[in-house]
């Protein structure tokens, strides 16, 4: 149907659905009542209306009886409904309201109380599960609340199983249980014991004992007239336990309980008038006691909140007030200190550790705490110096219990390897200062020994060997001081872990010893040393021969002594026995007639048990081959015959077991031991090739299926004996067939990197002509090998390895000496280019990688490597070689390089000092080798790299023109120019590409400084590189370079042309402030470098215009500049002007003093070390300047590119066309008077720093507001913002009439103490625990007002500056206003209290 206005279709379609329920009810009751069984909501609904009327009295009395509606037949609904009532909650609230209301009209009390009383009990026993009945229970005790009768109903409701459900891991029970207790507790106060009792019932999570807690006092509070219950629970110290446990629980909604815990607590004791007694928490009704305990929990509550926020500048400030908190119980302060170090924000977990080491000390009675600080060191401990480091570790442990306790706990993390050194070295410094009868006490040889084993598996290798070769020294310093017997089984054990360590590292007794020359061993005794090496593995025994050789050197005791010693060892193990004799010289003369006997006895007892066909044991192996060892360096023995018949013996055997070879596993490993013995120690090579032919290793592998140990044995003696088949072949290769590299394949198959590095040793040995070097089987076998080093990446031996294969893969091309003729036709092999290239995509990952590479890659030949197309591409790579550092890693090597101790690598050199910058020098020197050879291709290859330098400059600016320092764009381009140096130094091209990026770009002052030298040095006519200043596109920096340039034309030539000062004359007066005094600076540089005395300064042809710049540079408040200026290192007479691209120039001296990270400043070790490397002599190294007086630039900016600095000093006023200066007389006068001469006034003022805001229409709106309201000045992160597009749409040309100076965001700071100092003012505008609202500031008339970020507002280190803080009040739900808004307000506010009338 269709209405024609809209107040009769609304009207018409009012919804009438109860109405009519109501009409059905008075007609027909029958139905109203089905209706009601049925839920229909408008019949619920019109039910509570009738019972309603009905309690009101207007119902007539024949109407909804007792007989048709009461309790019983309400609640015997809801049983029949419950699921479908659970689900809808409108019509459960309809039901509960009827419930009430049935209730309240019931006359008869006594049904009322026996229907409800039988309600309690069955829901005592069965519905606590059901979410529905809690809230049948609540309408029951709404009954009771209007009737005190019924009270006594509830009585027998078991309390206990209702605070209970407050643990239910069902929140929607958990919030109903607490909705009737909360009633109960009106009804039953004995409750609240039951209640006390449960709470702390230690088997609750935490999480569930702060909720009881919380709501308990909650509901106290709520009830009021407990105060005995209240004063009860705040006094009662498992209280504040389980708050303070909460306060460090991982759920965010205890944490929030707890601290709301806290502040009700705060409010009832403020408000109480009683003194509560606790010893967590206390309150005095003393007003200054008050005070302060206001205060500290006031403290307290606004760092826990800061802590839940994640950003720092938010944190930080409020970690400020942990000193007030020492006002309360040290276990406050204690869990504010668990929060910071569990925090997610490394920053405000390094506060935390800063505040352990400098304000606070070792706490024996919190140990948990103690424990959570040394996780938390492992594990987010930024080290800026690790020597402070130590030294506060040393400060903060110095008590001997502290110290106890560090021995005993740090055992049990998993350390990371720089924390664990600084524990260490803690450790060592500790017990030296220490008497000895204190570490009896706390420390135990058995701790030293745990930490020991810890060393191994710290993941950085070098780092591994330091810090066991520290735990080694404190070990013998504190074993020789021990008073405790029967230590030699934990010293053994220690010997047992150096053993590990040593297939890696070396360790030479002296490096272990204390300072009397004692080491650990000395303190194991002999016969423990004896019952030690009969069960050690006499391959396997390299530090126990040294602790050997040492004690019988140091025996002092008879000749006698000596001998038994030496025949218990002897007797004891052989083999460890002969170990000793290789080692000393002396001894071996001593035990000459025991060697003799040996050298009958061991051979004597294998011919035996070959004759008798029994077993040779592996330790008659193990003595055989040192037997041989002690006769070829002892020829003198004379029993050479004897050996001689032994040795042609074994061939015999040998000549009759290999053809034909029998697998059995016991004859088969004899026969390869035997062979192996007479192959490798006499050189046998008939036998070997005998072997290498007649025995398959597939059948062998076969035999030995189930004894993978006997395998790995087995197949290393094997490849050894190929090794050296390989070796002493006459005619190599020994591989050249599939036969033969399916050999090497099988041997690859064990897995065992022994014999992975024995294979590749073989194939490093076994070459033939070069063209027949690499065939495809060949690269079959090298791409296994490279496969097996891979499976090695997480492992020590990784490095090793790819060393071993790299050197193997550019053996073919290594091995050719360089007057070889036709080395011009050699070609490296493409799969080879592409492993190189591989290794380097993978070398910024793997440190040290690239070092391995190119020191392989040059000493291959240099006409190969000019033949080598792809060599050009691979240089340029190693030119710029080296990503941004990791901080761990960066941290890592700088402890290496700050411990000062030759690490002591077993095969080779693990770790290099700066191993990515060494890899740049050595490609760059590589260049003089190039030159040294003479080759004809030499000069082009030198053209075509600067080619391919200048190009990949290019490319890296039109990809990323701005940038920030130290970024990767930063550091490749910076490696560019300082390859360029070399390159155009040995070319002798004119640089014209790198003249045009100095004047048209702007780049990072160290890439101008060395592009400056590049170009002074070359042979560009002076007046051509001035001529190009006339070119208006010419940068501001260009400009300042060419004046450099001038001044270092004119020091090489040791003369002043005239013509360079009136060149330089117009550009003092140039529009720019940096570009007027550079020049200025230039031209006093000048004249007094090249005036013959000092009178002739002021007296000479250039008298006046000295005079005019000195005059110039004495004005207005340039001195800080001026200063800085003229302490630049490149207007110092310690630089070496005829030499200005040496090594130490580009590499180490103009990257220092721009302030270059450390591992990009090379020293003069590594230049001579990479010289050495390429087998060169050291030529144009140069000299390092010493910067003790010289200027370290600013890392960030060119000093001559900033347009201004600050404030009165630094922010420097903006220098405009003079057209544009001031605004046409027209347009002043349609100026308000008062508003102009305001405009004029400069003696006071605000100040608006904006550095901080980095977004351009919020600068533009600043800029605008600071016009209207006459600010002093307007000081912007950078005046480029100004020519922004955004900047102006909103500016409206507000900057033309704007002071606008520049100031960096990183020297606020600095800016905000020069002004501090001249009487200004500092007000902030943010949010803070100190701030006050806007209308109660009070604005000096003297006054800077600093803005924060966009969106992380005034950082910690800004807020420590300001005088008054200012927020203005918010009434809505947003968070904060934009930062223009925000300045608007404050400026409009100052103008306020000091422009209006």
């Amino acid at each position: 149907m269709t209405y024609n206005s809209k107040f009769v279709q609304e009207l018409c379609l009012t919804d009438t659905t109860v109405y009519e329920e109501l009409i059905k009810f008075s007609l027909n009751q029958n139905t109203f009542q089905h209706n009601v069984q049925n839920l229909r909501k408008p019949t619920l609904e019109a039910l509570v209306y009738v019972l309603l009327l009905k309690q009101r009295g207007k119902l007539p009395s024949a109407m909804l009886t007792g007989e048709q509606m009461n309790l019983q037949h309400i609640l015997l609904l809801i049983h029949r409904n419950y699921l479908r009532l659970q689900q809808d909650n409108e019509t459960c609230r309809w039901i509960l309201s009827a419930l009430v209301l049935t209730g309240l009209n019931e006359n008869n009390f006594h049904d009322v109380h026996v229907q409800l009383e039988t309600f309690v009990k069955t829901f005592d026993c069965e519905l606590h599960e059901m979410p529905l009945y809690y809230d049948v229970l609540k309408s029951c005790f709404i009954l009771a609340q209007e009737n005190p009768n019924l009270k006594s109903v509830f009585n027998s409701l078991c309390g206990k199983k209702m605070i209970r459900k407050l643990s239910s891991d069902s929140s929607l029970i958990r919030m109903k249980a607490l909705g009737c207790l909360q009633t109960m507790m009106e009804f039953n106060p004995a409750l609240y014991g039951v209640w006390m009792a449960i709470l702390q019932d230690s088997k609750l999570m935490i999480e569930n004992q702060m909720f009881m807690l919380y709501q308990l006092v909650k509901t106290l509070l709520t009830l009021g007239n407990r105060e005995a219950e209240l004063l009860q629970t705040l006094q009662l110290d498992q209280v504040w336990r389980i708050v303070q446990e909460s306060l460090i629980c991982n759920d965010a909604v205890c944490r929030k309980e707890a601290l709301a815990t806290i502040q009700y607590a705060l409010a009832y004791a403020k408000q109480c008038e009683k003194d509560i007694v606790g010893q967590y928490f206390h309150w005095s009704m003393d007003r200054i006691q008050s005070d302060l305990l206001t205060n500290a929990w006031q403290s307290f509550v606004t760092v826990v909140e800061a802590l839940n926020e994640s950003q720092t500048h938010l944190i930080l400030p409020a970690l400020d007030l942990l000193g007030k908190v020492t006002t309360l119980h040290s276990l406050w302060r204690n869990v504010l200190l668990r929060l910071i170090l569990l925090h997610e924000n490394t920053r405000v977990v390094n506060c935390g550790l800063q505040y352990f080491l400098k304000d606070r000390s070792f706490d024996p009675m919190e140990r948990d705490l103690e424990k959570q600080f040394l996780e938390t060191f492992n594990r987010a401990a930024v080290f800026e110096n690790v020597t402070e480091m130590i030294a506060s570790l040393s400060r903060y442990y110095h008590a001997p219990e502290a110290l106890a306790f560090v021995m005993n706990d740090a055992q049990e993390l998993s350390w990371n390897s720089v924390p664990f050194y600084c524990i260490i070295n803690m450790i060592h410094d500790r017990l030296n200062l220490l008497e000895p009868d204190v570490t009896e006490n706390i420390v135990t040889l058995k701790m030293l020994a745990g930490f020991v084993k810890i060393c191994a598996k710290i993941k950085n290798v070098s780092l591994r060997y330091v810090t066991t070769v520290l735990l080694l020294k404190t070990l013998s310093r504190f074993a020789k001081r021990s008073k405790t017997e029967n230590e030699s089984n934990t010293l053994l054990g220690v010997v047992n872990e150096i053993e590990h360590l040593s297939s890696i590292f070396l360790f030479p007794l002296d490096k272990i010893q204390d300072e009397s020359g004692a080491t650990f061993c000395d303190a194991i005794t002999s016969e423990a040393i004896i019952k030690h090496i009969e069960k050690i593995d006499q391959n396997k025994s390299t530090f126990i021969t040294k602790i050997l050789a040492r004690r019988i050197l140091n025996l002092t005791e008879t000749r006698s002594e000596n001998i038994s010693f030496l025949n218990m060892l002897k007797r004891s193990n052989l083999a460890v026995f002969l170990d000793v004799l290789l080692q000393n010289s002396d001894m071996r003369v001593v035990c000459a007639g025991d060697i003799v006997d040996i050298c009958r006895s061991v051979p004597n007892g294998i011919m035996k048990s070959l004759n008798e066909g029994q077993q040779i044991s592996h330790a008659a192996f193990s003595a055989l081959h040192k037997v041989a060892k002690i006769l070829k360096i002892q020829k003198d023995l004379g029993n050479i015959e004897e050996w001689s018949d032994f040795v042609a013996y074994l061939e015999d055997i040998l000549s009759k077991r290999l053809d034909p070879f029998d697998y059995s596993q016991s004859v088969a490993m004899e026969t390869i031991e035997i062979t192996f013995f007479v192959a490798l120690c006499m050189d046998g090579y008939v036998l070997a090739d005998r072997f290498f032919r007649c025995v398959s290793l597939k059948q062998l592998k076969d035999s030995f299926q189930r004894h993978q140990t006997a395998i790995d044995e087995m197949y290393e003696k094997i490849a050894a004996i190929y090794r050296q088949h390989c070796v002493l072949n006459p005619t190599p290769p020994s591989f050249a067939t599939a036969d033969g590299w399916s050999k090497l394949i099988n041997l690859l198959d064990v897995g065992n990197v022994d014999v992975l590095q024995t294979v590749m040793e073989i194939l490093h040995t076994d070459n033939g002509e070069t063209d027949e070097s690499y065939d495809a089987d060949r690269f079959v076998v090298v791409d296994r090998c490279y496969k097996e080093v891979l499976n090695y990446r997480k492992s020590d031996h990784f490095m090793p390895l790819m060393k071993k294969f790299v050197e193997m893969l550019l053996r073919p091309y290594t091995r050719l000496s360089q007057g070889i003729a036709d080395l011009d036709c050699i070609e490296i092999n493409q799969r080879v280019t592409e492993y190189v290239s591989l290794f380097l995509e993978q070398a910024s990952n793997i440190y040290g990688l690239a070092n391995i590479v190119f020191e392989c890659v040059f000493r291959i030949p240099v006409p190969i490597i000019l033949n080598w197309s792809s060599f050009g591409k691979l240089l340029l790579q190693g030119m710029i070689f080296g990503d941004v550092p990791k901080r761990e890693q960066k941290i890592e090597c700088d402890v290496v390089d700050h411990c000062y101790m030759n690490i002591a690598f077993k095969k080779h050199s693990r770790y290099q000092s700066q191993a990515d910058a060494r890899v740049r020098v050595l490609c760059v020197q590589f260049l003089y080798r190039i030159v040294a050879e003479h080759h004809p291709d030499a000069v082009l290859f030198l053209l075509k790299l600067e080619q391919m330098l200048i190009e990949r400059f290019t490319q890296i600016t039109k990809a990323k023109e701005r940038y920030y320092a130290d970024s990767i764009t930063h550091r490749q381009k910076l490696r560019i120019v300082q390859a360029l140096c070399v390159v155009l130094k040995l070319t002798g091209t004119k640089p014209y590409p790198l003249l045009e990026v100095m004047l048209y770009e702007t780049n990072q002052p160290n890439i101008n400084y060395l592009i400056e030298l590049i170009v002074a040095d070359s042979t560009i006519d002076t007046l051509t590189i001035a001529n190009s200043l006339r070119n208006e596109k010419v940068k501001v920096s260009g400009i300042q370079s060419v004046f450099v340039i001038i001044w270092l034309r004119c020091c090489q030539t040791n003369a002043l042309d005239p013509q360079y000062i009136y060149l330089l004359l117009p550009w003092t007066m140039a529009q720019n402030f940096s570009t007027r005094l550079y020049a200025q600076i230039t031209i006093k540089k000048l004249i007094a470098k090249f005036a013959p005395n000092e009178d002739a300064v002021e007296e000479g042809p250039f008298r006046e215009i000295y005079a005019a710049v000195n005059s110039y540079l004495r004005q207005g408040n340039v001195e800080r500049n001026i200063e800085k200026c003229m302490k630049d290192f490149r207007f110092n007479s310690v630089f070496d002007y005829g030499q200005l691209l040496t090594l130490e120039n580009v590499f180490h001296n103009v990257p220092r003093v721009s302030g270059a990270p450390a591992e990009d400043v090379v020293g003069t070790v590594i230049l001579k070390d990479c010289f050495r490397s390429l087998a060169l002599e050291e030529r144009n190294i140069g000299r390092a300047l010493e910067f003790d007086e010289l200027l370290q630039c600013e890392k960030r900016e060119n000093l001559f590119l900033a347009q201004s600095v600050g404030g009165a000093d630094y922010v420097q006023r903006k220098i405009v066309p003079l057209k544009n200066l001031e605004p046409s007389r027209d347009l002043l006068l349609g100026l308000p008077e008062r508003l102009c001469l305001k405009k004029m006034d400069h003696t006071e003022g605000l100040i608006v720093v904006a550095s901080l805001v980095n977004r351009a229409p919020n600068l533009g709106g600043l800029a605008r507001t600071c016009e209207i309201f006459a600010v002093k000045q307007y000081v912007i992160n950078s005046l480029q913002d100004i020519d922004n597009k955004e900047f102006q749409a909103l500016s409206m040309t507000a900057e033309k009439w704007l002071n606008v100076g520049e100031l960096k965001a990183y020297k606020i700071v600095e800016y905000l103490e020069e002004m501090k100092s001249k009487g200004y003012a500092i007000v902030g505008a943010e949010q803070t625990t100190g701030s006050k609202p806007i209308q109660q500031l009070e604005f000096p008339k003297k006054c800077i007002l600093v803005l924060g970020h966009e969106k992380n507002g005034l950082p910690a280190e800004i807020l420590r500056h300001l005088d008054l803080i200012g927020e203005i009040p918010q009434f809505g739900v947003v968070r904060s206003l934009n930062v223009h808004v925000t300045g608007a307000i404050f400026m409009w506010e100052y103008s306020k209290q000091h422009l209006c009338g």
